[in-house]
């Protein structure tokens, strides 16, 4: 069951996706001035800008319902693994399954959208030209131009915010023993935040090696590989005054991607000291 549930999980982040990358099709918004404004694109798009988030919903909802019938049989217990804690739910009853459906596939997304901040920060003076650039700063709203500082504090901020907000909630489905108000609620919630951004180290190792690759061998001209190199540009700049280039060579992506993997070893064995599961 909890591989169904991953699996679940991912169909619904990737029609999540595709319903945010929807907006970026040249034919839903055409220009005049380019020859794909000219044409005409067959259908509504407020249909499709309904579809997905329907579809997910639905999704979400329908398995929540098949947990309910099959978990009590299976004799399972989905459990919720954040940061700073393990959320148990009682499959057998529909609202406490529904709150761990909804629970799990935000636990999936919310990552996805520091990642995005996490690019928004490192290329900010990246121009809009860029259609990658454009596209993160778009799925983030008015946040993708915010100061970097803004951008990285806010997240954490509603991070606590919304756990603050869940803790009553939690502890009434019994996810949570019950406690009166204390600072250790500010510090799960800043918990959660903190391991959700370590997550990032995915992300980085990926543009370091994308530029890796594109550095060393030609794979075409693509703006994908472009995107990857110049985000990577500003993630190397610490390691410049180091001796790791070796002719055409350079070592400085992968001394980045273990200083990255090594760092986040290490706090996540501080999280995990701070908060035992």
């Amino acid at each position: 069951m909890p591989l169904v549930n991953s699996i679940l999980n991912i169909a619904a982040l990737l029609l999540w996706i595709s319903w945010r990358a929807s907006r970026f099709d040249p034919l839903a918004r055409p220009m005049a001035s380019t020859l794909v404004g000219t044409l005409r694109k067959a259908g509504s798009s407020r249909t499709g800008d309904w579809t997905y988030p329907l579809v997910i919903a639905g999704l979400l909802l329908i398995r929540a319902v098949f947990y309910w019938q099959v978990g009590p049989a299976l004799n399972w217990t989905p459990r919720l693994e954040l940061p700073a804690t393990l959320l148990p739910f009682r499959s057998d009853l529909l609202d406490r399954i529904l709150l761990f459906s909804l629970l799990s596939f935000g636990n999936l997304l919310a990552p996805l959208y520091l990642w995005l901040l996490f690019l928004a920060m490192i290329n900010r003076r990246m121009p809009d030209m860029d259609r990658w650039q454009r596209m993160v700063r778009l799925n983030l709203w008015p946040v993708g131009r915010w100061h970097w500082a803004l951008q990285l504090f806010l997240p954490m901020l509603a991070t606590v915010l919304v756990w603050l907000a869940l803790r009553p909630l939690l502890e009434r489905v019994q996810a949570l023993p019950a406690a009166p108000f204390s600072a250790r609620w500010l510090a799960q919630g800043w918990f959660v935040w903190a391991g959700w951004f370590l997550s990032v180290k995915y992300l980085i190792a990926a543009l370091l090696l994308g530029h890796l690759v594109n550095s060393h061998v030609y794979l075409g001209r693509h703006p994908l590989w472009d995107y990857a190199s110049a985000s990577a540009a500003p993630l190397l700049r610490p390691l410049r005054w180091l001796p790791l280039r070796t002719g055409r060579v350079d070592f400085s992506p992968v001394v980045a991607i273990a200083l990255v993997f090594g760092g986040d070893h290490f706090a996540s064995i501080a999280l995990a000291r701070a908060f035992p599961l």
